[in-house]
């Protein structure tokens, strides 16, 4: 049996519920359609050839006629509609500004994402501010955030990720429960010092920005575990970096970072640390003291000597590769749960006699 949707498409459900002549539940039937279409199970009604609603408790069999589908409309999508004034959700598809002012609207519509034209978001006077608690905008056109975005003070998640955002509103400060802030692939050449206010923030993600400087108040995100910023300007990193004492994974390659600040053994946590592709000539001693790293990243600088506090036992994988080195300390055989070593493209003309200690190199 094919099933095919109102505009006479083929829903390829083939292979999946059996060969022809086999007799498939109904039930299992919609939940195949509903797997194939991407949408959820109550949306989907089957019709056989009589125009008779096909019922859970029915079965069918897999034979040349055809089931039609039936999606029922979204009513998350239906009320975003109606609260926008417009008949049909897709009549939203072409709106560069969202309005959302002045209903009940507790959630957004799944199908916010396929708003592929939309630039602003307007959020105001919505049981939205405190019932929302995931907001997703990706991959629009989003020049800017208006400052009510502060109001939804239930918001545990914020994904912005590849829009053209220039900056960000103060307000955003006042989302106290936010835990992961996505920011990935913006214009942003700064942040707010509001941003400090994110006390419950663990997730930060702003790679593939245009930062060249970080706000001292980042320094007061204390319970930040992730962060991530690759592929920026940044020249320097400030003094209060090294506060973020619950981090465990930071990404900072392809910046324009020459020196690390001096006390960056005091990020405890620290499991994975990517400094790839900077303009790095040393590090800090005080990397010795990040006995949990496991992963440390640092092809492509200009590294010429390690420092003697260069033994973390626990590190398993480093990258070396591409740099000026031109020896290893014979601390080099400390690294005893070293895995994974990229040492290619240096200067060095030979290794320590310790290096014979790292009996667990794959």
């Amino acid at each position: 049996m094919a099933f095919r949707l109102l505009s006479g498409e083929a829903v390829a459900c083939e292979g999946q519920l059996g060969p022809l002549g086999d007799v498939v539940p109904v039930a299992e039937a919609r939940d195949v359609v509903a797997q194939q279409l991407d949408v959820e199970r109550e949306r989907v009604r089957l019709v056989c050839s009589t125009h008779a609603e096909l019922q859970d408790g029915d079965t069918l069999v897999l034979a040349d006629s055809c089931a039609t589908v039936q999606l029922l409309p979204d009513p998350l999508e239906a009320e975003l509609a109606s609260a926008l004034g417009l008949e049909h959700f897709e009549d939203a598809l072409e709106l560069e500004s969202l309005q959302i002012r002045g209903t009940t609207l507790t959630d957004l519509p799944r199908g916010i994402e396929k708003l592929q034209k939309l630039k602003q978001v307007l959020l105001s006077s919505n049981k939205l501010e405190g019932a929302l608690q995931d907001l997703r905008v990706d991959a629009n056109l989003l020049l800017s955030l208006p400052s009510s975005i502060g109001n939804l003070q239930g918001l545990l998640e914020l994904h912005l990720g590849d829009n053209r955002l220039r900056e960000l509103p103060t307000g955003l400060g006042r989302l106290a429960q936010l835990q992961t802030l996505n920011l990935l692939n913006n214009e942003l050449t700064r942040l707010p010092d509001t941003i400090g206010e994110l006390g419950s923030l663990r997730k930060l993600q702003l790679g593939g920005n245009r930062l060249r400087m970080l706000p001292e108040s980042i320094g007061q995100l204390l319970h930040l575990q992730e962060l991530y910023l690759a592929n920026n300007g940044l020249q320097e990193l400030p003094r209060g970096f090294c506060e973020l004492a619950e981090l465990e994974t930071v990404h900072l390659g392809s910046n324009q970072l020459n020196e690390l600040p001096e006390n960056l053994g005091r990020l405890q946590a620290l499991k994975e640390l990517h400094i790839g592709s900077n303009t790095l000539t040393h590090l800090p001693d005080s990397i010795g003291d990040l006995q949990l790293l496991q992963q440390l990243f640092l092809g492509s600088n200009h590294l010429e000597v390690l420092p003697e506090t260069f033994a973390l036992a626990g590190l398993q994988k480093l990258h070396l590769r591409q740099n000026l080195l031109q020896s290893l300390a014979e601390s080099f055989g400390e690294l005893r749960s070293l895995k994974k070593l990229f040492l290619d493209s240096n200067k060095i003309q030979e290794l320590p006699v310790s290096f014979g200690q790292l009996s667990a190199l794959e």
